[in-house]
């Protein structure tokens, strides 16, 4: 199943034989604008040109451009939007420039060598609207933290290192250095300092990035990409991913995960890889609210994730329900509560599917409920059953594992009469709670029917002995044609027609019908001693008396 689509939005352009190819180093979106620095020191803004549909061929108009220098790679790039500025990193110094101009922010000096720098979340203070910049130097050994205003940066902090850092994540106070050797979480604030782990990977290969909120991202020892708290702790289990990685960025609830010649997507909820796309000298990744963008070196590619909807549902059509219900609650909160709950029902019941055609019925029948199915799937599937709601259209189960119970029926019975004790214990159950109350006619008719084919005769009487919402017109000719002549008359009885019960009693008492129950004419004077309607009895008392004078003394 592809999880993630890939389009290509900017290819270079190639050049002449004896000239140096031009090699992308770095990219950067932010909103409609678009940036790519080059290993010659070009500095390119772009804005989209076209763009049709989600999963759209977006190709790139060239805004302006800037040659930072004679040469040199530009390593990096970060828009400060609510500032409009660009930070560029190039000849290990970081330059702001104007977002749109790409003009030079006179105001704002060069910061000397810089190894690398992140961003943290924008403030204010005072009225005053600033970003923290935290600047990472091998030269110096530390990792410096400034305020970056619109006309004016100013250094606020410093936090000494030990070793070279090579990587470096931020969450709010809290500072994730890869050295050399070894990770460590810093906290500028309170001072304090926690060992992660050591690593031998070489320069090229060690990561720190921000996963979700207040979580790190870093390339573990054994090739595991380790999720880590601020904390210090882990809540989530490592991934297991290649040798070789280049870079990595979640964008949730997947890990990507880049080498030169391949990008690997991992789910970050059951750790398992869920795509692989292959490519030509893979460089970086950048992560956007909107897409991953892989950079090449002389392409950019998009990768869209389609709607986690059409993820779960495609998981549903190959019957993956475990791996449907793992993505669905771990993205429940990205959901809106009643697509969330839709899902989860379909999830849930196409597992009780699977199970109900295996012969699991325990456990389909736990799913079934748990799925809030409409017991009027079930029931539709069973012949001879008639279903009184009128606007009732069946959807039949989509699983591979399907069978026609009419078939079924019709040549094998004893494995068709299994599922019918199945449809009684599961209308059984459902019969009193708030769903099985929607649809009690059709759940009464039903368990009629399934009692007279099982011969429950006692469970038949029950039903039809206490409050019920069978449908005379459907139960009776079903009666009948299996001969519960003193059924019928409970049934009359439990929907108010005393006079069609006791007809029904006193015919079988004087054309002396065969009947389970014992004593048809004691029953019949019982139940007029109980009636309250007084021309009910005056009607059969006479009868009554002439049938045995003993034992009509009420």
């Amino acid at each position: 199943m592809d999880i993630f689509s890939s389009s290509l939005v900017f290819e270079k352009v190639p050049v002449a034989k004896g000239k140096d190819k031009p090699v992308i180093q770095c990219i950067e979106c932010s909103c409609d604008n678009f940036y790519i620095g080059s290993k010659d020191g070009v500095l390119q803004h772009f804005t989209p040109s076209s763009k049709i549909g989600i999963r759209e061929r977006q190709t790139l108009r060239e805004v302006t451009k800037r040659q930072m220098g004679r040469g040199g790679e530009i390593r990096q790039l970060k828009a400060v939007p609510v500032l409009n500025h660009l930070l560029v990193l190039w000849d290990s110094s970081i330059t702001a420039l104007n977002m749109f101009s790409l003009e030079p922010i006179a105001a704002l000096k060069k910061i000397q060598n810089v190894s690398l720098f992140r961003l943290g979340e924008p403030a204010a203070h005072t009225q005053q609207v600033f970003v923290e910049l935290f600047v990472a130097s091998t030269k110096r050994r530390a990792v410096s933290i400034y305020k970056v205003c619109v006309d004016r940066w100013e250094c606020v902090g410093n936090v000494a290192l030990a070793q070279d850092p090579v990587a470096l994540a931020v969450h709010e106070t809290c500072l994730c250095v890869a050295t050399s050797d070894r990770y460590i979480l810093y906290d500028y604030q309170t001072q304090s300092a926690l060992e992660l782990f050591t690593h031998n990977l070489g320069k090229q290969n060690v990561l720190a990035k921000e996963s979700v909120k207040g979580e790190f991202l870093l390339n573990g020892p054994g090739n595991l990409g380790m999720f880590v708290m601020n904390s210090g702790i882990s809540q989530r289990p490592p991934v297991p991913w290649p040798d070789g990685v280049l870079d990595a960025v979640v964008h949730f609830p997947y890990v990507l995960v880049l080498q030169s010649k391949a990008l690997h997507i991992y789910s970050m909820l059951d750790q398992q890889l869920k795509q692989t796309l292959l490519l030509n000298s893979g460089k970086s990744l950048l992560s956007t609210t909107d897409g991953v963008f892989v950079v090449a070196e002389r392409e950019i590619h998009r990768l869209s994730q389609s709607p986690l909807e059409a993820q779960l549902r495609k998981l549903l059509g190959c019957e993956r329900v475990n791996e449907a219900l793992t993505l669905l609650d771990g993205v429940q909160s990205l959901l809106p509560e009643d697509s969330y709950k839709n899902l989860h029902r379909s999830i849930v019941c196409t597992s009780g599917w699977i199970h109900f055609y295996r012969e699991a019925f325990l456990d389909a029948k736990e799913l079934f409920i748990k799925g809030d199915l409409d017991p009027r799937e079930l029931i539709s599937l069973y012949p001879g059953m008639t279903l009184i709601s009128e606007d009732f259209k069946s959807r039949p189960p989509t699983v591979s594992n399907t069978k026609d119970l009419r078939k079924l029926n019709n040549e094998a019975q004893p494995e068709f009469h299994k599922y019918l004790s199945f449809l009684c214990l599961y209308l059984r159950e459902i019969r009193r709670t708030d769903l099985g109350q929607i649809f009690l006619q059709d759940i009464d008719n039903t368990l009629l029917k399934v009692y007279l084919r099982l011969g429950y005769y006692d469970n038949l009487n029950q039903l039809v002995s206490s409050r019920n919402d069978c449908v005379l017109d459907v139960c009776v000719p079903d009666l009948e044609q299996h001969k519960r002549f003193f059924t019928i008359g409970l049934l009359y009885q439990s929907h108010g027609q005393h006079f069609s019960a006791i007809q029904t009693w006193v015919w079988m008492v004087d054309e002396s019908v065969d009947s389970s129950e014992p004593n048809v004419l004691l029953h019949i004077v019982k139940t007029l001693s109980q009636l309250k309607e007084k021309s009910i009895v005056m009607k059969f008392i006479d009868w009554a008396l002439q049938k045995d004078q003993k034992e009509s003394i009420f």
